[in-house]
């Protein structure tokens, strides 16, 4: 199964993400920060990387995975082509990620 890494400022929110998609079958790393989970993709690279934080850089920085950013409302990320809007449904979630993983 796939290797994801949730990246979010909010511990809640990682809890809550890690629940849904290690139940869901994947393997699930966390970080709070992109610093982080810059070095955990490089030590073990992920198939895609979930944050609610999309720099310039990011796809320099995860080389390799896919992007799902997971962002609120009215905020947009010019540099993802897989977008998940907040508030969302575990469904939701769940088709994002098997989309941005190209399962879908």
């Amino acid at each position: 199964m796939a290797r994801i890494l949730v990246i979010d400022s909010e511990v809640s929110t990682r809890m809550s993400l890690r629940s849904i998609l290690s139940t869901a079958g994947y393997d699930v790393e966390l970080s709070g920060d992109l610093a982080e989970g810059g070095l955990i993709h490089t030590k073990e690279p992920v198939d895609l990387v979930l944050s609610d934080t999309v720099p310039s850089d990011s796809r320099d920085q995860f080389v390799g995975a896919r992007l799902l950013a997971v962002l609120s409302g009215n905020a947009s990320a010019p540099n993802a082509a897989n977008v998940l809007l907040k508030p969302f449904r575990r469904d939701d979630l769940l088709t994002a990620v098997q989309s941005a993983l190209g399962a879908a």
